[in-house]
């Protein structure tokens, strides 16, 4: 049965609209107001105690006075409720005597009455799931995080400075302190541009911050872009120098007279790789990574390795070995009167304590310009779809 004076079920809409407008004005964060209905709620069966008289009282004295400096702000409907908690609530009034105090201590910085641990008291709450509400945090969507930006720089000043970098080093700037200090930089992308095509040792940002430290912010930006700047001309000094002594060893092995196709190619050769082991080693040190792989190049072998002639049974050596193949076209077959094996295609008698290929390389009555190559019995996957490889498709 409903309690007549649970402010909760007496009026669920009009408490959903207080609710809403303490919300709105600030006295209740978003993240407890939900709660509020639990927590004046006079029909639950596992209720918080009641507060004593002289409690009830001094609470409502410190409600009155909180409200009397705001009563010019507050909504119509808000001030309607707080009035009958100062003057009609008893301390007999399980909802009022709640409400009042979670609106005195909320005033006050304290929501302890609208935590979770509090109110549910059925169930046991963990530890971590404690931990993750207080944690957690509303994510916004990159549209949302604009508008808030958008709204922020509104409220600051800015102002176009001309930092003393190339534009294509302005990736290497530490700015970390731009974010420390709340404030939001802004590449101009139209004038870097420019200056990056004519290599012109200026980049223009524009800057949002607080006036106060405007003036702060400009020159650590300045010091940090002359850093870089330092930094990366000192660099590009260092590999022109080393480029510069590569052009002098390779202008002292080579004469005049060296055609200079050949020292270009030269250039790429192996013998020249050598003497970059300085640069190589440079490299690797600069590498993200501090351990270097050395990947072995596996060694290409043929499909046909291993294989042999299927018309002679010469043993594969190279698919254009230069050979001409010759080998009996017929079969064996056995005479019944003499207990012979001959060759079905000449007649001739087998002789069958020499190997295959030597029967068929010395007694041949066919000969071909090619091999008729076959894989290897071991070969596998896509290579021996195509098992037979004809070398005169090659020629």
């Amino acid at each position: 049965m409903e309690s007549p004076f649970c402010l909760y079920h007496k009026d669920k809409d009009s408490f959903s609209r207080i609710q809403k407008e303490l919300q709105k004005s600030g006295w209740i964060p978003r993240t407890c107001a939900h709660r509020l209905a639990m927590a004046v709620c006079s029909c639950r069966k596992n209720k918080q105690p009641m507060p004593s008289r002289d409690e009830f009282l001094d609470s409502q004295a410190k409600l009155e006075e909180q409200v009397d400096p705001l009563r010019a702000y507050l909504p119509k409907h808000l001030l309607t409720c707080l009035d009958d908690c100062m003057n009609s609530a008893t301390e007999t009034d399980y909802s009022y005597c709640q409400f009042i105090s979670i609106l005195v201590k909320a005033k006050l910085g304290d929501f302890s009455m609208l935590s979770r641990a509090v109110l549910s008291t059925n169930s046991k709450i963990s530890e971590r799931d404690l931990q993750r509400e207080i944690s957690r945090k509303k994510k916004l969507t990159p549209h949302q995080i604009e508008i808030i930006k958008n709204k922020r720089k509104r409220k600051m000043n800015s102002v176009l400075i001309k930092l003393p970098v190339f534009p294509g080093n302005f990736t290497k700037l530490q700015l970390d302190f731009v974010k420390e200090s709340k404030g939001y930089l802004e590449p101009q992308y139209n004038l870097n541009n420019q200056n990056f095509e004519s290599k012109k040792i200026e980049t223009w940002v524009k800057v949002w911050g607080d006036p106060t430290n405007m003036k702060t912010l400009s020159e650590r930006l300045t010091e940090e872009a002359r850093a870089v700047q330092k930094r990366m001309d000192s660099e590009w000094r260092e590999r022109r120098t080393r480029n510069a002594e590569r052009r002098r060893y390779l202008a002292s092995v080579y004469d005049d007279d060296d055609d200079e196709e050949e020292y270009e190619n030269t250039v790429m050769s192996g013998n020249v790789k050598e003497h970059l082991t300085d640069d190589f080693s440079l490299k690797v040190q600069k590498s993200a990574k501090n351990k270097t792989k050395t990947v072995l190049a596996k060694a290409q072998t043929s499909v046909l390795q291993g294989g042999h002639c299927l018309q002679c049974y010469k043993p594969f050596t190279d698919l254009h070995d230069g050979t001409s193949c010759t080998f009996h076209e017929g079969f064996i077959v056995s005479q019944e009167l003499s207990n012979k094996r001959i060759w079905s295609c000449c007649s001739d008698v087998v002789n069958e304590d020499m190997d295959a290929y030597t029967v068929h390389s010395t007694t041949g009555c066919s000969t071909s310009p090619v091999h008729n190559w076959r894989t290897h019995a071991k070969s596998k996957g896509k290579d021996r779809e195509n098992q037979f490889y004809n070398s005169h498709k090659y020629h």
